[in-house]
């Protein structure tokens, strides 16, 4: 009785060590070589394996990924191809105002809902 009282606790915890340990090694594996890229001062490489990983949309061309694009606007920017950073940044930008604009639609879901239960 006393070891399966030990052995749930014991499951959870090295389930949660190594899904974490796995997303570690992925994010390692997915950044290390641009990371090392731009270590070795490798810019055109490093800008290149950033636009493969943004995931542009088939219908619009426009960048899926916030991240990538973030990192391929500043490593473009940084290369000197302005107007090609531009427009990686300008993605940036209309995913986080869809994102922003998701959330507040939530919000105001969520607090509509809150005043309906409150008051009837």
């Amino acid at each position: 009785m006393r070891v399966t009282r030990f052995l749930k606790p014991f499951s959870v915890l090295m389930m949660v060590t190594l899904v974490t340990g796995c997303s570690t090694i992925t994010q390692d594996q997915q950044f290390g070589d641009f990371e090392g890229q731009l270590q070795r001062g490798d810019i055109y490489q490093a800008s290149s394996y950033a636009v493969e990983h943004t995931t542009p949309d088939p219908d619009t061309g426009n960048a899926t990924d916030l991240l990538w694009s973030l990192q391929a606007g500043a490593v473009l920017r940084t290369q000197g191809s302005y107007q090609l950073s531009s427009q990686y940044f300008d993605d940036a930008e209309a995913l986080i105002k869809a994102e922003h604009i998701k959330n507040s639609a939530k919000k105001v879901a969520g607090e509509t809902a809150s005043f309906l239960v409150k008051w009837l």
